[in-house]
């Protein structure tokens, strides 16, 4: 720029610099993945307002260049801090395993298996598995909890339950391959295969049920998983398509995120008395229940990331 009366030139910009990259964008950027939002929606709905901003290529370079990587190595060093104090506890953990396909039906391309401690409620391993990395997406499952293990195994994590659905192959690796971990299933996965008309004798007799039943779980259930998922589709919705990369980054971000709100306490009033909330579930065919107000989520700081 320059000045029409003395003829001074100097440059102006709109937000600092690092090199060539402009901090301002990449801030946006890093806002946009680390809320779970589409970069395209965020970008057209910036175009409706006549407000400048980077076009969908150039956030992919810098999801690839700088974001993806920070979000993997903010999550491994979360994990290994978490891996370490439970070694330094000693205590074998009881954990709770569950699969989620990318996709409804059995042509998903990314299948992600999770291992959460019961005890904690805390995710302590999450993988990705792509279905051509196994022989079909049926699969995934199983590849996903043996790459869970072996990280624990690495890990020197001890494992005295687990508790998943019953998922055949992971039934008969957990019985050939594990044999010192007790092996139980969550009740709800078991139960939801009754519907009310069937026979209760060929329920009662069934031999299938009836060895599974030896094995419901004790020690916990795997519902807290449910709300882990939950939680991977609002960063990752299954209607969206992903590669690795951003997949992995997005399930890494879940993580981070469910972890951090995990142990929630109850909201209270300003008089200091327990808050509450009505909810109608399906179960209950219309009629109400109380359920607990918990104290507002929270998101991380971007100076956590950043520095």
């Amino acid at each position: 720029m320059s000045c029409g009366v003395c003829f001074c030139q100097w440059e102006w910009s709109s937000q600092p610099m690092s090199g060539t990259m402009p901090w301002g964008n990449l801030i946006i950027g890093a806002a946009i993945l680390f809320s779970g939002s589409s970069a395209l929606r965020v970008i057209n709905m910036m175009n409706f307002a006549s407000i400048s901003c980077f076009s969908q290529r150039t956030y992919t370079s810098m999801q690839s260049a700088y974001l993806v990587p920070t979000i993997s190595t903010v999550w491994t060093n979360k994990q290994e801090m978490m891996l370490d104090e439970l070694r330094h506890e000693g205590i074998p953990l009881r954990l709770g395993g569950d699969a989620r396909c990318c996709s409804p039906g059995h042509t998903a391309k990314f299948g992600s298996y999770t291992l959460m401690n019961l005890d904690t409620s805390k995710i302590v391993a999450v993988k990705l598995v792509q279905s051509n990395e196994v022989s079909n997406s049926y699969n995934m499952e199983l590849e996903g909890l043996k790459r869970c293990m072996a990280l624990l195994d690495s890990e020197g994590i001890d494992v005295s339950d687990l508790v998943t659905d019953r998922h055949s192959q992971v039934k008969a690796y957990m019985k050939e391959e594990h044999i010192n971990i007790n092996h139980w299933f969550d009740v709800w996965h078991v139960a939801k295969g009754f519907k009310p008309h069937m026979d209760l004798e060929r329920i009662i007799t069934g031999r299938m049920l009836l060895t599974d039943i030896r094995k419901l779980s004790p020690v916990g259930q795997t519902s807290s998983l449910e709300s882990f998922h939950k939680v991977v589709c609002y960063f990752a919705p299954k209607s969206v398509h992903f590669f690795h990369a951003q997949m992995e980054a997005r399930l890494f971000l879940a993580a981070l995120h469910f972890n951090e709100n995990s142990c929630r306490q109850q909201a209270v009033t300003s008089d200091g008395r327990p808050q509450y909330a009505v909810s109608y579930p399906k179960a209950k065919h219309g009629d109400g229940i109380a359920k607990q107000v918990k104290v507002q989520q929270t998101f991380g700081k971007y100076t956590y990331y950043y520095n």
